[in-house]
């Protein structure tokens, strides 16, 4: 009796053993088709715009069919959220990894550096800020939920970095900063805003010219923000960040 209790024991365990293994097969497999369904999808919101492209056109871009994209994602604005958040989210991600990597050194060293990461989001993940800047003309067309979303995983969480940054750099009485913040959105302007111009000029993205234009970006702001030393006024540290 006891052999077959053993044995029906074993068997039991055998197949739900299976049965996890095909459940976390096919939870694979379906990732991995959501993840190629974004990946299109990134490609074509980036160079269409949300309202030109269609689930049809994205379906046959994928190589599956339309149902399959449906199964997947119920509605395009579904798909658009999905999509815009997990790529803003990516980018972040990145971001934070590179500024926590970074070294000391001088001022406009630290900055410098700095300013090369967010240089480098920008080409390293050039689908994702195509599809950004196509949000601009069609905000309007695009859920709310989806944009605040957007901006959380995104714009707002790297300007937070960037600002959270300065403030480090400039604890040794090197930058004067009330508003980290503010300072984040200047720092980043100027060291990133020049980036779109690559589209229609592709010498701007030779590496000796990203280098000169990042450089003269940190000088810019340094004017702007370095500490100024005057007699009888005492020297403003960065406020802390929230």
């Amino acid at each position: 009796m006891r052999s077959l209790d053993t044995s029906s024991e074993n068997n039991y365990r055998f197949f739900r053993n299976n049965e996890r293994q095909m459940k976390q097969r096919k939870a694979d497999s379906a990732g991995k088709q959501r993840d190629a369904i974004a990946a299109v999808a990134r490609d074509l919101f980036g160079r269409e715009g949300y309202t030109r492209a269609s689930m049809d056109r994205i379906a046959a871009d994928a190589g599956m069919s339309t149902r399959t994209i449906y199964n997947n994602f119920p509605s395009k604005a579904k798909l658009f959220d999905y999509v815009l958040r997990e790529s803003a989210t990516q980018v972040s991600d990145t971001l934070d990894a590179k500024i926590a990597a970074l070294e000391g050194g001088g001022l406009e060293e630290q900055l410098f550096a700095l300013g090369m990461a967010l240089v480098s989001q920008e080409t390293d993940f050039a689908e994702h800020f195509r599809m950004v800047r196509q949000i601009v003309p069609e905000a309007h067309r695009v859920p709310p939920r989806t944009l605040a979303a957007w901006r959380d995983a995104g714009p707002r969480r790297r300007t937070q970095a960037v600002a959270d940054r300065l403030v480090l750099i400039g604890r040794d009485g090197g930058l004067e900063i009330e508003d980290p913040r503010r300072a984040a959105t200047h720092f980043i302007a100027l060291t990133t805003s020049w980036v779109i111009e690559t589209v229609y000029d592709a010498s701007l993205a030779d590496p000796d010219v990203v280098v000169v234009s990042v450089g003269e970006a940190v000088r810019v702001f340094v004017n702007g923000y370095a500490a100024k030393h005057t007699a009888g006024r005492p020297k403003r540290r960065a406020a802390a960040t929230a």
